[in-house]
């Protein structure tokens, strides 16, 4: 969960490595349970740390609200004490409920640490003396790799310099991360090779986006976004909103289970009801990402990674999931309750 607030690639990466190193170290732990819990920082943290999809593009400049909500820093969504609160709420509900979840010795299933065993990532051999040209020279050397990353480093100073933390969006934390996979990967052969091996898994959701996409513009354009925020401000009222954005965000997340694309998709009508009923735009953002995380609980499609490294089904570990569902409802639902009637309009 500590490595997803940072960023939910590098959550399921970490979290990965270190099951395995569990396995192989630590006898006598539920196998199907380890891998559960490692999934909880995707299932969970990610939506309120620092790769949150929505709170990063409407702090973009130029987003596509910008016309409709402006910008909102992240200081009023991902570093705003709410959000913070309900992060370390997760946290420490989650941290307590996963020990409890163990099974008895007679039924603990242990891993064959055999089966899990990692193929890692081998840089590209290096070419013969004899093979050796200017180009593979360049290829194979870290000069280029240094330079490139050290004027990364360079704007990076600068711009934290001028803006502080509250600079960041999704522009730059994806910068942040292509500097330092420059960076450790050293050369260009090595980098390119993993960018290949990595495109390889991300297929389905390059070939997913584009649709995501399209259902965006039928609803933006069509006039269906203003149908849909009329519908809100009719059933809602300021207190109420928020937990019926949060419901119907994780019910939306089995159409499109994904965080950004279901955010440019849903974010136009959403924005406008809360705009009307006069609620916290920088809330309604944290309401809206909490929504998908309790529903990634028990929605198997981001486990699905996970699941394939660890040789496991969804049914191996969604009873643990649904548990921490269960355990985190009404911690959220309190917490919500409780912020909700302190924060003032119009951020």
């Amino acid at each position: 969960m500590g490595l997803a607030w940072v960023n939910w690639g590098l959550s399921i990466v970490g979290s990965a490595v270190f099951v395995r190193f569990l396995v192989r170290k630590q006898k006598g732990v539920d196998y199907r349970l380890l891998v559960a819990t490692a999934y909880l920082g995707l299932g969970t943290m990610w939506h309120s740390g620092l790769s949150a999809s929505a709170p990063l593009l409407v702090a973009t400049p130029k987003h596509f609200l910008e016309n409709d909500i402006g910008i909102i820093p992240i200081t009023e969504t991902i570093f705003h004490p709410f959000n913070l609160l309900l992060a370390l709420a997760v946290l420490v509900a989650l941290t307590i409920a996963g020990p409890l979840m163990h099974p008895r010795k007679e039924e603990t299933f242990e891993a064959d640490p055999e089966l899990i065993k990692e193929a890692g990532f081998e840089a590209p051999p290096k070419p013969k003396p004899a093979d050796m040209t200017p180009a593979l020279w360049v290829e194979h050397s870290p000069v280029i790799n240094l330079i490139v990353a050290a004027c990364g480093i360079i704007w990076l100073v600068w711009y934290f310099g001028k803006n502080g933390w509250a600079g960041i969006n999704l522009d730059v934390v994806n910068f942040v991360f292509l500097v330092i996979g420059i960076l450790l990967h050293w050369t260009p052969a090595s980098f390119l090779k993993a960018a290949i091996e990595g495109g390889s898994f991300i297929w389905g959701v390059v070939v997913q986006f584009p649709f995501y996409a399209g259902i965006f513009g039928i609803i933006k354009f069509s006039g269906l976004a203003e149908v849909m925020g009329d519908w809100f401000t009719a059933i809602a009222t300021k207190n109420t909103y928020p937990f019926i954005v949060m419901w119907y965000s994780g019910i939306l997340n089995y159409i499109v289970p994904s965080g950004g694309s279901k955010w440019v998709i849903e974010a136009p009508y959403v924005l406008q009801a809360a705009h009307e009923l006069k609620v916290h735009l920088g809330f309604m953002v944290a309401v809206y990402d909490l929504g998908e995380a309790l529903a990634n609980l028990v929605q198997p499609f981001w486990m699905l990674p996970i699941l394939g490294m660890f040789k496991l089904s969804a049914r191996d570990v969604m009873g643990y999931t649904f548990v921490v569902f269960l355990a985190l409802v009404p911690v959220v639902l309190l917490l919500v309750t409780v912020l909700g009637l302190t924060l003032r309009y119009p951020l």
